[in-house]
């Protein structure tokens, strides 16, 4: 239902409507009140936002600490209960306190203003009435500086419309006036919709996350990788620059109708993901919380042993590529993610799968074996990472 409603074209009117309906209201207010007025209530205004961006920072900080502090939740989420990476959702957070905090700030400042300033600014209106002053002239000045007063509340208000439809050039346009105004804290609620919407996805057909889990297990099983080598065998996969590239055929147990509809599925369900970097950025936040369920073991195992193979044949890691092997036309992994995406989810499943303040050895090292286990498997990892599951290229049928 939300897909629907979501990606309605008719939708992407809302956030203009609504923006504007703001905008006029701060116009016709500032025409009434004038010159004076007005230009309190834009100080009023800047300096309520202003204040409650900076009042945000600890909240947001500490609603972080306390839920990576949390340990109530099952022992499925996250590790041991505690949720992992919560600072993902920072952004999203941000945006919606900063406008109840504005607000509260924006009716406190001007109800201080009402009960000691009134009278004298009244006092100096009509002053100005009696000398005869240009009181149009005045009070057009005073709907301008209305309509920048009302600008940070049209903007952190519009935010919430991006909910019915975040497809459009204009909830962008706000987003991006958003972060302007929150000085790059917050993310607009549209960019996370993309993630809403795989969200429903799954809620409505469980297949959608059967298949994800499907998926991501076609990289921790031991027969998808070619570890049956011989010297015979790599002499055949060798290249002119002396490299090896081995395949992964994730279809190699089973190729069934069944499976492969299903990873599918698990596809289909992941690149809704790939539509913002927020909505990416909530994958990562799934990932993290639910890699309980990810065989960690099963995956280091296979590199493990993939790693004894090719040394006890004489080759160095340096030499080894892999390659996709493509069936029924269905590749899998997260290949058709932006850079920035992969980066992204790179640096999360590093942080899963791999060993923590472990470097890496450099491609252009060329005795790779000659580096520690730990060493040898995050090398792999990488490769791995780069050149199956997040691969661009190297996917052949």
């Amino acid at each position: 239902m939300y897909n629907k409603f979501a990606i309605n074209s008719t939708h992407a009117w809302l956030p203009v409507i609504f923006f504007l309906i703001i905008i006029a209201i701060g116009f016709f207010v500032g025409l009434k009140r004038g010159l004076k007025a007005s230009l309190i209530n834009l100080g009023l205004s800047i300096g309520s936002l202003i204040v409650a961006v900076i009042v945000t920072l600890p909240i947001v900080n500490s609603i972080v600490n306390n839920l990576e502090n949390t340990n109530a939740l099952p022992s499925e989420i996250g590790i041991n209960g505690k949720i992992q990476h919560p600072e993902i959702v920072y952004p999203l957070v941000f945006g919606v306190i900063v406008l109840a905090l504005m607000l509260f700030i924006l009716f406190i400042t001007k109800l201080i203003y009402w009960i000691v300033l009134r009278k004298w600014s009244m006092k100096k209106f009509k002053e100005a009435k009696k000398e005869g002053k240009k009181l149009w002239g005045n009070r057009f000045s005073g709907a301008a500086l209305s309509v920048a007063s009302f600008m940070p509340a049209a903007i952190l208000l519009t935010n919430f419309t991006g909910i019915a439809n975040y497809e459009n050039k204009a909830i962008k346009a706000n987003d991006a006036l958003l972060k302007i105004i929150t000085f790059g804290k917050a993310s607009g609620i549209s960019s996370y919709g993309p993630a809403i919407a795989a969200i429903e996805m799954a809620l409505e057909d469980q297949k959608y996350l059967d298949g994800t889990n499907e998926l991501f297990n076609k990289f921790s099983q031991k027969e998808n990788y070619n570890t049956q080598l011989s010297a015979d065998i790599l002499l055949a996969l060798r290249d002119k620059s002396k490299n090896f590239t081995l395949e992964f055929n994730p279809w190699r147990d089973d190729s069934s109708e069944r499976t492969v509809e299903l990873v599918k599925k698990g596809q289909e369900f992941i690149n809704k993901f790939n539509a913002t970097k927020e909505s990416a950025s909530l994958l990562a936040f799934a990932i993290y919380n639910i890699q309980s369920s990810i065989d960690k073991e099963g995956f280091k195992s296979s590199i493990e042993e993939l790693i004894r193979t090719l040394e006890s044949l004489n080759v160095d890691l340096s030499q080894l590529n892999f390659k996709q092997v493509v069936e029924n036309n269905q590749p899998i992994g997260l290949i058709n993610f932006s850079s920035e995406n992969k980066k992204l989810l790179k640096d999360t499943f590093i942080e899963i799968l791999g060993i923590k303040n472990v470097k890496v050895p450099d491609d252009s090292d060329r005795n790779v074996n000659a580096r520690s286990n730990d060493e040898k498997y995050m090398y792999v990892l990488n490769k791995v990472l780069d050149q199956l599951l997040l691969a661009t290229v190297n996917i052949t049928k």
